[in-house]
């Protein structure tokens, strides 16, 4: 238990460190939780799934659920936008 009365996040997760050029090697199989570097807002009106951009980076799952709420974020809701939270896990890649 950490000094606030919570726990060690080191307890529950292992980090990893970007490289120097930024980039991340994933070990083929292995579950990861990531974070968008940009903040997301999505217009009260509007709802967002985040879809894979590139097929080609083979089998290579970059979310589990990447929905958006209405509002998600929103300035007009009293946000300054939020970091998108990834589900990644590379298969065989």
């Amino acid at each position: 238990i950490d000094r606030r009365g919570g726990y060690a996040v080191d307890d529950f997760w292992e980090p990893i460190r970007a490289r120097n050029d930024g980039s991340l090697i994933l070990d083929p199989g292995e579950f990861y939780i990531l974070a968008s570097k940009e903040a997301v807002q999505v217009p009260p009106d509007f709802a967002a799934e985040m879809v894979p951009f590139d097929p080609l980076v083979g089998e290579f799952r970059v979310h589990y659920a990447g929905f958006f709420d209405p509002g998600f974020g929103h300035a007009g809701a009293g946000g300054q936008g939020s970091r998108a939270v990834l589900e990644v896990r590379s298969r065989e890649v």
